[in-house]
């Protein structure tokens, strides 16, 4: 069995730092992690990929896919995954802050913010169908 040399606490504090540095640069949020991450040792490199891909994929949801076509006025797949890559960079408050990952069946499912999720996703399914035709 694999010992996990990398934790979660860890994995985020990589990314906090990265994104703190950048002061808003995506480029240079990702090159300060490309950087950060070519320090490390071969086991943590893995495990940061390991920790990056289990998000990555919790975060196949419908709800932020909706929430993606409203932010770039429709949403591809392509889209979606840099929109998942673009969270995960955000840190863990906001990845699984109120209305994402982690609560997005608690609290928030009576906010209008759900509310307008279902709007987003009746639109950006009518915008599929205009596509289609």
């Amino acid at each position: 069995m694999l010992v996990p040399v990398m934790d979660e606490t860890e994995f985020w504090k990589i990314i906090d730092a990265a994104r703190e540095d950048a002061e808003g640069d995506a480029e240079e949020q990702a090159d300060l992690l490309v950087e950060r991450l070519t320090r490390l040792d071969p086991d943590s490199v893995l495990d940061y990929a390991r920790h990056f891909e289990a998000r990555y994929n919790r975060a196949y949801l419908w709800d932020l896919w909706g929430a993606a076509a409203v932010l770039f006025d429709g949403a591809n797949e392509e889209a979606f995954d840099s929109f998942r890559c673009w969270l995960i960079g955000q840190g863990r408050e906001v990845y699984e802050g109120p209305c994402t990952i982690r609560t997005r069946s608690r609290s928030c499912s009576t906010t209008s913010t759900w509310r307008s999720t279902g709007t987003a996703r009746r639109s950006a399914s009518r915008r599929t169908r205009r596509t289609r035709r």
